[in-house]
């Protein structure tokens, strides 16, 4: 097996005016050294989307961008999370609900599943907020995309 890339995602979304930030930070192993891994996080803007549908496209993109044959994804999204498991039921029901309503996500439902396919890929539930002495070195990375997301977020005019 491959060493796996280390891909931290995470996002913020403002629900009234359906724009939110994503953030992810790919790196090959873990350092120590946080403060260099700042300048690496790279954030986006995504428009018509809720904090669920921002967490797949956030996922999605860094998937794309980074294109690893290996990764080890770390998120605290218990939708992506439990997706994988999810996956024989969602497809059985034609993406649709059981009322046979189309899925919200089915778009981006779809997409997961074609590259996850292609791909070495394990799925690690991060804790969000933890405080500082609780804090391990995988929660302080998650912290950089967590802030940066944020802070892109607070920073949007309609979001204000």
């Amino acid at each position: 097996m491959m060493k796996p890339l280390l891909l931290f995602t995470d996002g913020s979304a403002h629900p009234a005016s359906r724009i939110g930030f994503g953030a992810y930070l790919a790196i090959p192993d873990l350092t120590a050294d946080f403060q260099a891994m700042k300048p690496r996080v790279q954030v986006k803007r995504f428009e018509e989307t809720s904090s669920t549908r921002l967490e797949i496209e956030t996922l999605l993109w860094a998937l794309r961008a980074t294109q690893p044959r290996c990764v080890t994804v770390y998120t605290d999204s218990q939708n992506i999370i439990g997706l994988p498991d999810r996956r024989e039921k969602i497809e059985k029901q034609g993406y649709c609900s059981k009322t046979g309503a189309p899925l919200n996500h089915a778009d981006l439902y779809r997409e997961f599943f074609r590259l996850i396919d292609s791909l070495e890929c394990a799925f690690v539930k991060v804790k969000g907020h933890r405080r500082s002495k609780e804090r391990s070195p995988i929660d302080e990375l998650f912290g950089l995309v967590d802030r940066a997301s944020r802070q892109a977020l607070r920073t949007e005019p309609a979001s204000q």
